[in-house]
């Protein structure tokens, strides 16, 4: 169990960086969010960033690293009801 919640620790470290560098670039403000008129406003820089090769594509990086999350996550969890299941005792039967 200490393994996958260093996985989805990870996990969770890794897309915070890439939060917080995706609200350096379009976060004009600087208030920990990105408003339409932000977006609005560099529109181009992002237009130029979604057209980029996936592997260099930051918001597709963020995709990336979302579903990595997540698989993580269903795989604890997976883990988690399986030994629950397993350490169910099953019922003598009374004849």
């Amino acid at each position: 169990m200490g393994s996958d919640l260093g996985k989805v620790n990870k996990a969770l470290k890794d897309l915070n960086e890439k939060a917080d560098e995706f609200l350096e670039i379009y976060d004009e403000n600087h208030n920990k969010e990105v408003d339409i008129s932000e977006l609005i406003e560099k529109r181009t820089e992002l237009a130029k960033d979604l057209a980029k090769d996936k592997k260099e594509s930051r918001s597709l990086i963020e995709e990336e690293n979302v579903e990595e999350f997540s698989k993580e996550v269903e795989g604890t969890e997976k883990e988690k009801k399986t030994r629950e299941f397993e350490s169910i005792e099953p019922e003598s039967s009374q004849q």
